[in-house]
């Protein structure tokens, strides 16, 4: 998963940023457009968190579902009550959330245990006193599996969005067998994770993959291409990208252009007025104070970057389209790093055909995802 200005704006300013912030979202979701029929796949990290209220605030997506994936940064069941608390906080009580399994396979590539208790905690300063509904249920893979069949049956197919490992997809995928229902029940899959090289001759290299496995004070490793989202389940990884189904692949080369900064937190500060929007700066300034201040700190805005790429394709200023990619699935340094071309070949896996997301406006995402987090 995705690890300075210092004077307050005054009020008059505020109230002009937060019409500039905001007023584009309203142009955008007028009319008789239909909202996007969404799933989400989520490991619930705090960054998820922020990611999910963006989903739920947003008119322009009819959120199905949450199914919750259990080999990423949070245990479950719990995991799944996390969910539940989110949708409380965005003041809603009917959408369903289904959590996975664990499987063996994924014990050694796990999050450090800091981190998973951490993050299955959930500790939110101000909102300690939301707990979250008893709406959630088991076996995420076959509700997921189910739900897009319907919705193949029915011409009415959903976007799934990862933005925890790929465990959950993979199960469904393996379900469907190639089912004709559960095909046209994806309208596309965007997963988030992974990281790819620099960009040579017009086309992505595996040049210089910086990937996220180390965590400062928490986690070293020896790996220095994989990420988060991948690292846990290669594998499920792998299937899924040679699964044959439209996929956007949204690596942390697109998240590096939406840190998160002094800057821009306090600007979401200043204008926060929703449950939603206070909840999200409550995160940042708690995680923020954790690993000691602004000046130590290295975060981006990973999952809601994803999400919002996912629902806002214009807002990318560079994408790949036919990328031939896949995932190092043995037990080495390497373990969990996306390549691309020619290296599939030598790594003997099947390939898939990806659209891959490297770059989006940051001007642009923050207006778009402080303006939904604002939306009344």
């Amino acid at each position: 998963m995705f690890f300075r200005f210092s004077f307050r704006i005054l009020a008059a300013w505020h109230l002009l940023l937060l019409c500039f912030v905001v007023s584009p979202l309203f142009a955008k979701t007028s009319g008789d457009l239909k909202p996007l029929p969404v799933v989400v796949d989520t490991d619930m990290g705090f960054d998820d968190w922020l990611a999910i209220l963006y989903l739920l605030n947003n008119p322009a997506v009819d959120l199905k579902a949450i199914t919750v994936d259990c080999a990423g940064e949070t245990y479950c069941p719990q995991g799944a009550v996390n969910a539940t608390r989110l949708i409380e906080i965005a003041g809603q009580s009917q959408i369903p959330v289904f959590y996975g399994d664990t499987p063996l396979a994924t014990l050694a590539y796990q999050y450090p245990m800091l981190i998973r208790y951490g993050q299955t905690a959930m500790g939110v300063p101000g909102f300690e006193n939301k707990h979250g509904v008893p709406v959630y249920t088991d076996n995420a893979a076959g509700h997921l599996h189910q739900m897009i069949v319907e919705a193949g049956q029915a011409a009415t197919p959903l976007t799934v969005i990862s933005i925890g490992s790929s465990t959950n997809l993979a199960a469904a995928i393996k379900l469907a067998n190639s089912r004709a229902d559960f095909k046209k029940g994806i309208k596309r899959i965007f997963k988030g994770g992974g990281a790819v090289g620099r960009v040579v001759g017009g086309k992505l290299s595996n040049q210089n993959i910086q990937g996220n496995i180390s965590i400062p004070g928490i986690f070293s490793s020896n790996n220095k291409t994989a990420e988060w989202n991948i690292y846990p389940n290669a594998e499920a990884a792998q299937q899924v990208f040679s699964s044959g189904l439209p996929i956007t692949l949204v690596p942390l080369n697109l998240s590096d252009n939406a840190h998160i900064t002094e800057a821009s937190f306090n600007t979401l500060s200043d204008i926060a007025h929703t449950p939603e929007a206070h909840f999200v700066v409550s995160v940042i300034d708690s995680n923020v104070q954790v690993q000691g201040g602004w000046d130590k700190i290295d975060l981006s805005y990973w999952d809601p970057s994803v999400v919002v790429s996912a629902i806002n394709p214009e807002l990318v200023t560079k994408k790949f389209s036919d990328v031939k990619l896949c995932v190092q699935t043995e037990n080495n340094q390497y373990h969990g790093t996306t390549y691309v071309y020619e290296k599939c070949d030598g790594l003997k896996v099947a390939s898939g055909v990806l659209e891959i997301y490297t770059e989006i406006s940051q001007k642009a995402f923050l207006k778009e995802f402080f303006g939904v987090l604002n939306r009344p």
